[in-house]
């Protein structure tokens, strides 16, 4: 029995059908029959079902989106290449067809064209989505019919516009993902909110875990926050760790931010600066407080006296390699204030002025 290969698109097809969408403006030049080409490669995992559509429109200008199929189209997609034969999508928007050119290693290319359905436009402009055929095309790709904005109405969600007709229906938000959120007590949310939920992988059940484990109280921008800068239970536990009893949200983000991690604290404590807690260690990491620069400076006996100094010293521009040319210049007698404000004041100029013939 021949093995049918799984396929994905070449490149990025989530983004790009969401980028043809929501970028092309309303009130574009109007085509009856889109034509282009087509793209597709093997996929491992065989979870991927989009065939990448590239269109040249009279201007010359390239678009890409991709052509997103189910499994039973996905495998009469296949059978038909492998045939020799069109594959032919329908849907409420319009028909694709599809005709194989040629297998260029482990890729599968050919040429398409796109008929739009005069009638869903009709359709969608009766429900107050005026779309123009570029739009159109792009519905057609997605899979997005007119039942959709029911959808978002049984959401929450009516009088939306276009384009959030279209980043809702590409992420999924549908009503029983927005309801899944009720008890949670995040207030009202407007429609881009829960998209947003979608991209960063915010769930209900996420969001009580999270609530459980004592950083204060989180709103919805906390949890995608969160979820943007990977803060879960182990990175919790392990600012604990680092004898960070009780980290806010705040505390946790930056030091993701700034990769702090026992590490970086360690380092820290070990540049002979004091005691340091994660303010400090963060404040050296943003300033680039680190051995290389404090050891330079003690090599030529001027070590700063405590952490506000080092701090100061790098805020200030105090290397050591500004102290070297002011010791060439016969500058030697001078103490971590003298620099800084000589650094301030620029009196380092002003004296090199005056000593030169």
């Amino acid at each position: 029995m021949k093995t049918i290969q799984r396929w994905r698109v070449w490149g990025g097809a989530i983004g790009a059908g969401l980028a043809l969408a929501l970028a092309v403006p309303a009130g574009a030049p109007a085509q009856e029959v889109r034509e282009g080409s087509w793209e597709a490669r093997p996929s491992e995992d065989g979870r991927h079902r989009w065939i990448q559509l590239e269109v040249e429109n009279t201007s010359r200008r390239h678009w890409q989106t991709s052509l997103k199929v189910d499994e039973a189209e996905w495998t009469r997609f296949q059978s038909r290449m492998e045939a020799g034969e069109d594959f032919t999508v329908d849907r409420e928007a319009g028909r694709f067809t599809l005709t194989g050119d040629r297998i260029r290693g482990r890729r599968w290319t050919g040429h398409f064209t796109f008929t739009a359905d005069a009638r869903f436009q009709e359709r969608m402009d009766e429900r107050g989505y005026a779309m123009d055929d570029n739009q159109v095309f792009s519905a057609a790709a997605l899979g997005l019919g007119s039942n959709w904005p029911d959808e978002l109405e049984r959401a929450g969600f009516r009088h939306t516009d276009t384009d959030d007709l279209f980043s809702s229906f590409i992420f999924d938000v549908n009503a029983e993902f927005v309801r899944s959120f009720d008890a949670l007590d995040l207030g009202v949310l407007d429609l881009d909110r829960y998209v947003a939920f979608r991209v960063h992988e915010v769930t209900p059940e996420f969001a009580r875990e999270a609530a459980s484990w004592g950083i204060g109280t989180l709103d919805d921008e906390d949890l995608i926050q969160m979820k943007i800068f990977d803060v879960d239970r182990d990175f919790l536990e392990e600012a604990r760790d680092l004898g960070i009893d009780r980290p806010d949200l705040e505390d946790l983000v930056q030091m993701r931010i700034f990769h702090i991690d026992e590490a970086a604290v360690e380092a820290a404590r070990a540049l002979g600066l004091g005691e340091v807690g994660l303010d400090e260690v963060r404040t050296l990491k943003i300033h680039d407080v680190n051995r290389e620069y404090l050891d330079g400076l003690r090599a030529l006996g001027h070590a700063p006296r405590d952490f506000d100094e080092a701090v100061a010293f790098r805020i200030h521009g105090v290397t050591p390699e500004w102290i070297e040319e002011l010791h060439d210049e016969g500058f030697e007698d001078l103490d971590g204030d003298d620099l800084i404000q000589m650094r301030i004041h620029g009196i380092d100029r002003i004296l090199r002025k005056r000593r030169r013939p």
